[in-house]
This record gives C-alpha cells, structure tokens and sequence, in this order.
C-alpha cells in the first residue's frame, strides 16, 4: 500500500440510512426478542456488523440491556445470523453474616 501527499478536498460523507434512524430497531426490542437475518452470504461478516451495530447503538443511546449475537444454522441448512435481548443477571443477594 503506498500513500501519496495531497491537496485533495475531503469527499462528502455517504450515509446508507438518513442520519437519527437506525438500520436495526433495537430500541424497541424486548426481552427476548430478537431481530434474525436469514439471507446470509457470509455469517461472520454479519455477526461482526450486528455485533458492530448493537456497540454503536448502545453508545449512542446509553441503552443497558445486554445483547447477544449468534450464528446458526436454519432448518434447510443455511446460515442465519440473529441478536437477542437477554435477561439482566439476578445479583445474589450477599449471605447474612
């Protein structure tokens, strides 16, 4: 990779989603829930880019839930990638002393 000192402006940014909406709707999933894409070309790629997404969102947002992304396979043999919201640990209570 060479690089090469220039003058050049700074290119315009090119958003895929208008700016303030989310791709993903995290903000409105459940304990539970779960968003699954079942069209994978490449299950890492989109487990990284979800995993990638919920990080983002949930800096944006100061959301606490715990999320988790998985990869399976579907019924048909294909990959699938989903993300869940899970339960928040129960803090044990400490033992009487």
């Amino acid at each position: 990779m060479a690089f090469v000192q220039s003058n050049m402006p700074l290119p315009a940014l090119k958003r895929l989603m208008p700016k303030g909406v989310s791709k993903y709707d995290f903000a409105n999933m459940t304990v539970g829930g779960s968003l699954v894409d079942t069209e994978v070309v490449d299950a890492k790629k989109t487990a990284a880019r979800l995993t990638s997404a919920v990080a983002a969102y949930r800096k944006r947002s100061g959301d606490t839930r715990q999320f988790t992304v998985r990869t399976f396979k579907q019924d048909n043999g294909n990959d699938a990638v989903g993300v869940w919201v899970i339960a928040p640990k129960e803090v044990a209570e400490a033992p009487a002393a």
